[in-house]
């Protein structure tokens, strides 16, 4: 079972993502048949079956996954066991993206507490979770307890993963800004994100930096960079996610507000 889910593994990393659903998919079957609902190869499975399912957009789908895989982490592991908390971000993380912003809340909450616990050997996913839980509450409309959290200094540790953890950063405050503080600083914020941090241009995240920037030019007046900046990102998140992706909707909302109050309707 283990290699079964290696082998699902390999083939999502290669881009097959259609034939790895179907690997996960046997192997879940082949456990829950044998009535080994508590074991660790099936936990690891639905959450790759999550994972898998996420990529092609089936937010909803992933979300089962993610839970059921859950719901063997509390029946199994210590309730302060840092992989029980990636479990927990993923299903938090995934009601954020869908809106449910009251119902992501105690998982991350939960996430980053045990992590505070772990903070000496787990340093980059307390910080990730920080920025995570500050992010919802960003969201949320929570902004006191959000800029405490998102201004929560990174290590300085080297590494592509601390470099994206950075910039998401800047993302993060440049958004408070916008939403409860200055639009200048806010485009400071944003001007601060090193691109190839994010990936590159072709980064999903590149999606969040074009919209969140049109929305600041918009706010300051400038309106027809705010609407190509928000085109752009709704373009750039349906060709790097999918035509389904939240952020498109957002992109969208914005623009359609946008002519609205343009008088363009």
């Amino acid at each position: 079972m283990g290699f079964l889910t290696t082998y699902a593994a390999g083939l999502r990393v290669a881009g097959n993502v259609p034939e790895s659903i179907r690997v996960l998919e046997e192997i879940i079957a082949q456990r829950e048949s044998l009535l080994d609902h508590n074991s660790f190869l099936l936990a690891n499975a639905y959450s790759s079956l999550g994972s898998a399912l996420y990529e092609q957009g089936r937010t909803l789908d992933a979300t089962e996954q993610f839970l059921a895989a859950l719901e063997i982490g509390r029946a199994t592991l210590d309730p302060n066991d840092p992989s029980f908390a990636i479990d927990l971000n993923n299903v938090g993380s995934l009601y954020e993206e869908q809106g449910d912003y009251a119902r992501a809340e105690p998982f991350l909450r939960e996430a980053l507490a045990i992590y505070r616990d772990h903070a000496e050997v787990e340093p980059y996913q307390l910080a990730n979770l920080t920025q995570n839980l500050g992010r919802l509450l960003l969201l949320s409309g929570q902004p006191d307890e959000a800029r405490a959290l998102l201004s929560t200094p990174i290590p300085d540790l080297r590494g592509a993963d601390w470099d994206l953890l950075r910039a998401r950063q800047q993302l993060h405050l440049g958004e408070w800004e916008r939403r409860y503080g200055s639009a200048t600083a806010a485009l400071a914020h944003l001007d601060a994100v090193n691109i190839d941090w994010l990936g590159g241009r072709d980064s999903p995240r590149m999606g969040a930096l074009l919209r969140w920037r049109g929305l600041v030019e918009w706010r300051l007046g400038h309106v027809e960079r705010a609407r190509d900046l928000l085109q752009q990102a709704s373009e750039h998140w349906a060709r790097t996610r999918n035509p389904d992706y939240a952020g498109v909707g957002d992109a969208e909302l914005g623009l359609a507000e946008l002519e609205l109050e343009l008088g363009n309707t």
